[in-house]
């Protein structure tokens, strides 16, 4: 895809006329749809057992209607590269493993395990192709999560970052 110079040679604006504007045609130009979501947990999460989705119920932000509060689980609405990122919080004595999964399968793991400071956070990210109805959730494994801190401590969030 190659990018065309072009001219406009004059055009009129508040009756003063302006000449010779030079400005780039791309292909990227067109107009695409913002997917992107952001979302924190409304209250803490205590002893949760492996395999337990992580349901982010107050959300910021779902241009794209992509993310579902009620199950925790985005959904890509069309194909394209996305960007997902977490935090979590815990404290003195807590242990929480979580795991970005994609359709069923871990693609990035974070953890905290018997952390002895009065609070400390984990937070990781994850770039993937997903296509259409690809589903992204996180969720604990290992062993059973202690403890989560609520509100804007623990989040997640994902964007479309381009399309295929």
């Amino acid at each position: 895809m190659e990018n065309r110079l072009s001219l406009l040679r004059s055009f009129k604006v508040f009756g003063e006329t302006i000449s010779n504007i030079f400005f780039f045609l791309t292909p990227d130009c067109a107009v695409y749809n913002v997917v992107a979501f952001h979302a924190n947990l409304n209250s803490h999460l205590i002893n949760l057992e492996p395999n337990a989705t992580i349901k982010f119920g107050n959300v910021q932000l779902n241009k794209g209607n992509g993310y579902d509060p009620n199950t925790g689980i985005f959904t890509a609405p069309e194909d394209g590269v996305y960007s997902f990122a977490w935090s979590f919080l815990s404290k003195v004595g807590g242990t929480v493993y979580l795991a970005a999964v994609i359709d069923n399968a871990d693609h990035a793991h974070t953890c905290i395990e018997n952390q002895q400071s009065s609070y400390i956070s984990a937070s990781g990210h994850l770039l993937y192709e997903l296509k259409e109805g690809n589903k992204v959730w996180l969720r604990t494994y290992h062993v059973p999560a202690t403890f989560i801190h609520s509100g804007y401590y623990s989040y997640f969030s994902g964007s479309k970052i381009n399309s295929l």
